[in-house]
């Protein structure tokens, strides 16, 4: 099944990109890579995929393939969510971590 959203990444797929970056970050089904996890974010992101944006955020606050940066982190928070994302509760405290400091 990686093959598949390898050849979509490949095509500039955001879905797949986000989808690939996930796995990468979570190690589903592949060895966990926080590099390759935050650049296929960012590619998704680019192409305006909030949820991406949102990744893109969590990378930048835990630290996790970029160096942590609480500011970066809020930006990409703050593009998520005008980009219409929805924060779940985990997100929320991350935001609030952010934003309220």
């Amino acid at each position: 099944m990686l093959e598949y959203f390898r050849l979509a990444v490949d095509q500039g797929n955001a879905n797949a990109q986000f989808n690939l970056g996930f796995a990468y970050y979570v190690g589903q089904g592949v060895e966990p890579d926080y590099d390759e996890a935050f650049r296929l974010f960012q590619l998704a992101a680019d192409q305006g995929f909030p949820v991406a944006m949102f990744a893109l955020g969590d990378c930048y606050y835990e630290g996790n393939g970029v160096e942590k940066d609480l500011e970066k982190a809020g930006e990409w928070y703050q593009k998520a969510l005008d980009a219409g994302y929805e924060p779940d509760e985990t997100d929320q405290e991350h935001m609030k971590d952010v934003f309220d400091k």
